[in-house]
């Protein structure tokens, strides 16, 4: 019986060192102080929702932090254990700390608090998720304007340089009808944008591909290496 509930408490406790999240390496911030376990004797990376301005901690807690533009590489620094004997050195050990650390990483217009919890682990990737970020950035690209007719142009452009996925959801269809393929159907907040691959440019081709989203089409644009652009106004 005492197995048993050694086993049990130690399940919970590891249970416990990581707050709660969508999967093993993905964390999602909600305003609230994050524990993410790491590896405490290999570097690890940390993927933040926006980019990083600055970081604050206690040095003390013998972290090395380098950050490059959304990511954050987190080393633990060891320290050097000896033993001597009628003061020769027998005996030298490398000794990683287990002590907790804070951490907060300053953006442009939030800063993450998050613990960080070395164990023994391999080297992890951990991805932080911001709902507010998001919603945010995706605003930004479809605003870039204060005219119309060059928002929705800003908008063609990113679709075609393969960059609009950065702000808005992309859900990847590449269904192939004859005439065209459907690659993509964009997510955002005030529009829903529809990228084509079209095969044989025709006006028959564009009917078969207005038919396919019916709702509410603000505008069209036709690129010449074979793209088709199509931007919807959400519901």
């Amino acid at each position: 019986m005492k197995k048993l509930l050694f086993i049990s408490l130690m399940a919970s406790a590891l249970l416990m060192a990581d707050t709660p999240k969508a999967d093993a390496n993905t964390f999602k911030y909600e305003n609230e102080t994050l524990r993410i376990r790491i590896s405490k004797n290999s570097v690890n990376r940390i993927v933040l929702p926006a980019a990083i301005t600055g970081k604050i901690f206690s040095q003390e807690k013998n972290l090395n932090i380098q950050s490059n533009g959304h990511e954050a590489y987190v080393k633990v620094i060891p320290s050097k254990k000896t033993e001597t004997i009628d003061n020769k050195v027998t005996e030298t050990e490398i000794v990683y700390a287990d002590k907790e650390a804070e951490v907060f990483f300053l953006t442009e217009n939030k800063t993450y608090a998050i613990v960080f919890v070395p164990d023994k682990i391999d080297t992890r990737t951990v991805y932080i998720t911001d709902n507010s970020v998001k919603k945010e950035d995706i605003e930004k690209v479809e605003k870039a304007s204060n005219e119309y007719t060059k928002n929705i142009k800003n908008i063609f452009k990113l679709a075609i340089a393969n960059k609009l996925s950065n702000s808005f959801t992309e859900i990847v269809k590449n269904v192939k009808h004859d005439d065209f393929l459907f690659l993509s159907l964009f997510d955002g907040t005030n529009y829903q944008v529809y990228k084509f691959f079209v095969f044989n440019k025709s006006d028959k081709t564009t009917e078969k591909i207005n038919q396919i989203v019916k709702n509410k089409i603000v505008a069209t644009a036709t690129f010449e290496q074979n793209y088709f652009i199509l931007c919807e106004q959400n519901k």
